[in-house]
This record gives C-alpha cells, structure tokens and sequence, in this order.
C-alpha cells in the first residue's frame, strides 16, 4: 500500500479563517490549531487530519507576504509579527497521509476543502509563489532501498529538467531552476557509501546537532524532488518529496500532477517518458490559461 501527502499553497485568505475553517470541517476547535514556529524544525508535524500552515513564501494579490508583510485594517503593510498574526493572509493546505488506492474519494475530499477555502476568498496562483508538493512514502532505510535512492539520483539529473518545463509553462516569474541538481553534485552523490555519507554530502558538510555526523534527514536543504522529508513521524521511513509542480486551481492538472509523482516514486520512468508527459502539461496548462482569458473576457 503506498502512502502519499499533498501541500498546496494559496493566497489571498486569511490564515486564521482558514484554519478555522479546515478544523470546523473535521468537527475540531480552532483553538486547537497550531501553527508552525520561525524555523523548519519547530513546523507542526501532525498527519493524521487535514491541516493548515503559514508559510513565508507565499505572496498576495495586495502586495503582502505571509508571515512577513501584512496588510492592517488601515490599509497600512508593516512586518509581519506574532501581534498582527490575525491580519496575516496565505495559507498551506496540508493533506493527512492518504493511501493511493483510495485516491479518488481522497481527492474528492481534497476538493470539497479546496472549494470551501475558494468561496472565503483564497486563490492559487503560481504567480504568487503558490506551489503544489507531493510526499510520497520511499520505504524505511534498507540495502535495496539504499540501491533506489542511487537510482532516483542518477535519475533526477536529466528528468528533473522536462518537469522544471513544466512549473515554467504555469508560470515565468518563479522558475525553480536554481534548485536543480547539477552534475557535480550528483556525481558526488553517487560515489556515497551509504545514507549518512549520502546526507552528509547532500548538506554540504554543514555541522549537524553539537557539530556531530548528519543523520538521514534533509528537509532543511530541499531541491525540486528530494529525499529525507518526513511525512509520519510515527515511522522510520523517508518519503520523496516533489517540489516541482507549479500551485494550480484545476483539480486534474493537481491530479495528473499527483498520479506522476507516486507511480513515478515506485519506478522511475525513462526520459522519454518524462518528456512525454512534459509536452503534455505544458499543453494542458496552456488551455487551461486560455480558458481562464476566455472567462474574465466574457
């Protein structure tokens, strides 16, 4: 059973209501909510409801930033501050850990949230630095899954570009290639001896906890698809997370986008396949474009 997680980021909500909203829905009090801290490691790690998080990357349609400008009720932007936290606007959807075999009623879900948070004001736009990221289970450290991180490494160093295509297609403003795997580093990847060894040389030899070896955790130094996130902290494996895909509102482009990166996590594709599907999403989010031109002109 392979186990996957979404994170989708929107704009223009209100990051309370938003949250509010999503733990209403479930039947939770939004006093329960907690939001993430200022660093990655104090990022609330609960998996097991549907959940909202701020996150700093995000822009608005207003000329805010979530977490860190934010617009006042006089119309006034200053810093954002734990003071004017309510004011605060952009939010992450972060999905439970969902099951691929269940994957049209959990998108079905998915939606309904999506729809909800819609009609109180959010938007998704890749223009705002709105991105969608998929977690999926890579399976507890192991010799043979040992073998297939060395194999996605040899395998991201040309796929990773069709796909990069493809966030630069939804949008020109924020192309993730700065995050690409270059040669050099993918060789020194490759000639590692084993998962600390590999994180080690992934995180560029910085210090780990009182200057100690790294272990295998490398969400802190993310590219466009990495290994290391941890979705479950209850368990001991990693996932992969696709960072790649530009944040869009057409559930089936999320779909497709989706689908790609867990059967593509089980077994990488060839790069001609990839390409393939490269083509195609550039295609579908040039119509999709088009549809929405259409719409705002009628």
């Amino acid at each position: 059973m392979t186990t996957y997680g979404l994170e989708i980021e929107m704009s223009d909500i209100n990051l309370n209501k938003a949250a509010e909203l999503v733990f209403n829905t479930q039947g939770m009090l939004f006093s329960e909510w907690k939001d993430r801290g200022n660093s990655t490691r104090s990022k609330v790690r609960r998996y097991d409801i549907w959940n909202i998080t701020s996150d700093k990357t995000i822009e608005n349609h207003n000329g805010t930033q979530c977490r860190k400008k934010v617009m006042l009720p006089t119309g006034e932007i200053v810093e954002g501050s734990e003071e004017n936290r309510p004011y605060w606007q952009g939010a992450e959807l972060v999905t439970p850990v969902l099951n691929f075999e269940n994957l049209p009623n959990d998108f079905a879900d998915l939606n309904s949230y999506l729809q909800m948070l819609y009609e109180a004001g959010a938007t998704i736009d890749a223009d705002m630095f709105n991105d969608l990221h998929v977690h999926v289970d890579f399976g507890e450290q192991s010799e043979e899954n040992w073998k297939r991180l060395l194999e996605f490494t040899a395998w991201v160093r040309d796929a990773q570009y069709p796909l990069i295509k493809i966030h630069e297609a939804a949008t020109n403003k924020h192309s993730p290639v700065r995050y690409a795997y270059k040669d050099k580093f993918v060789d020194e990847l490759l000639a590692c001896k084993d998962y600390d060894e590999y994180s080690w040389t992934y995180r560029q030899h910085q210090p780990g906890k009182d200057n100690g070896h790294q272990t295998f955790e490398l969400y802190q130094h993310r590219r466009l698809i990495c290994p290391g996130a941890v979705m479950d902290p209850t368990k001991g494996y990693n996932t992969l997370e696709w960072r790649v895909w530009p944040g869009t509102d057409n559930i089936l482009l999320t779909l497709m986008m989706t689908i790609f990166s867990v059967q593509s996590t089980l077994e990488f594709p060839s790069l001609k396949f990839v390409e393939g599907f490269s083509e195609f999403m550039i295609e579908e989010f040039r119509q999709d474009k088009e549809r929405k031109n259409a719409n705002r002109e009628a």
